[in-house]
């Protein structure tokens, strides 16, 4: 499929995606650009990160600084992504196509004071998305975290996944969203553990470690993007990697109960 008949269908897909939670506002738009850096790890030569960048592209305020962190991904998916310059302010080629590799060098490059992250195929699904979380950060400057659910998709039909932040239900294996539902303070990163090398679990490691460190944090009772992930695949993988997780952060007790519960839950299934 050519590029230009790409960008044509992935744009009209999320148009529409957008459609239903676009409302008119009465204040006139602000079009300046926000104290904000977004993270994009790319590790698969795959096109959904044209849909990501053209929900992106819609939004009413952009960050003021986007970042591509290639981990090697094919020069055709490079070519496709720079046409959204000046949309991108930063494509930086790392030697690993690590996602938590990625992001660790990501953090350390960003010169704002807020930090998000957007994996290759999430898409926004209000023009006001990143305009209305920092609007909160802004009136909320004690925050350090601040979070929404998501839309996840999945083959059996999409999921709204929303958890409060608590370490009872990280025991239990329930993370309260997904990191591209996180608007981060940039500071928060030098106080926190790096992103661990998990293929299948890196948003419940990094949650977890956000739980045993004192900070601010609010919680959004509202549905800003749409989850995919591609690197999603390997349950028994998965499985494994939370019971590591939990036994590194809350004890073996809480291991063992993960990989009983999954087994038992397995043989049900």
């Amino acid at each position: 499929m050519a590029l230009s008949e790409l960008k044509k269908r992935d744009s009209s897909s999320i148009s529409s995606a957008l459609h239903p939670l676009h409302t008119p506002r009465m204040e006139e738009d602000i079009q300046e650009d926000l104290p904000l850096t977004l993270l994009i790890p790319l590790t698969d030569s795959n096109d959904c990160i044209l849909r990501s960048l053209e929900s992106l592209k819609a939004q009413k305020q952009k960050p003021k600084e986007v970042i591509i962190l290639n981990g090697g991904v094919d020069d055709r998916v490079i070519r496709a992504v720079k046409e959204f310059n000046p949309l991108i302010t930063r494509i930086y080629p790392t030697p690993t196509n690590l996602v938590s590799d990625l992001l660790n060098r990501g953090v350390l490059l960003a010169e704002n004071p807020y930090t998000m992250i957007l994996f290759p195929g999430s898409v926004y699904l209000s023009v006001y998305a990143l305009q209305d979380l920092y609007h909160q950060a802004y009136t909320n400057p004690q925050a350090d975290l601040i979070y929404t659910g998501v839309l996840l998709r999945k083959k059996g039909g999409d999921i709204k996944y929303q958890q409060p932040f608590s370490k009872e239900l990280l025991k239990k294996g329930e993370q309260p969203t997904f990191l591209e539902a996180c608007l981060f303070k940039t500071s928060l990163f030098e106080r926190v553990d790096k992103f661990k090398s998990f293929k299948e679990a890196l948003d419940f490691d990094f949650f977890c470690s956000l739980s045993e460190m004192g900070m601010h944090y609010i919680s959004l009772k509202r549905i800003y993007l749409e989850v995919e992930r591609l690197y999603h695949k390997k349950k028994t993988h998965a499985a494994f990697e939370m019971a590591v997780i939990l036994t590194r952060h809350f004890g073996l007790k809480w291991g063992i109960r993960s990989l009983l519960l999954r087994s038992a839950l397995n043989r049900v299934l």
